[in-house]
């Protein structure tokens, strides 16, 4: 009975030490805000016209978490404030490549970009 309960005492400590290794191995590798912690961030977002900006804002401001979003047509600049508990910024940079508009982050695939109306076909890089 003796050695049953070392062995009791020996494994439950072994996975008390496991569960706070993996748990601490999974907080170093990404940063978690608190809820409500509010960024303000611009980056460069191609289009072209009224109906991209639209677009560009409509598909941010779907995103969880992204509270405002203004898109500027002449210097392509998009204003974002979005909450980092709830979101991370290359999530929104990635949707809207998804959609067909590049960003800094993410190019829209080709057939991303050829689904967008011609008007809102912004001139690509090679």
């Amino acid at each position: 009975m003796k050695i049953s309960k070392i062995t009791q005492i020996m494994f439950l400590f072994l996975a008390i030490s496991l569960i706070t290794k993996t748990s601490s191995a999974q907080s170093l590798k990404s940063v978690s805000y608190p809820l409500g912690t509010m960024k303000t961030i611009q980056f460069e977002v191609s289009g072209n016209c009224e109906k991209c900006k639209k677009n560009i804002e409509h598909i941010a401001l779907e995103l969880c978490g992204v509270k405002t979003a203004e898109w500027n047509i002449e210097t392509k600049i998009i204003t974002l404030t979005f909450d980092l508990g709830l979101i991370q910024l290359h999530k929104i940079q990635k949707r809207l490549a998804k959609h067909g508009y590049d960003n800094e982050k993410f190019k829209a695939s080709k057939r991303a970009y050829n689904r967008l109306d011609k008007c809102c076909q912004y001139d690509r890089e090679k």
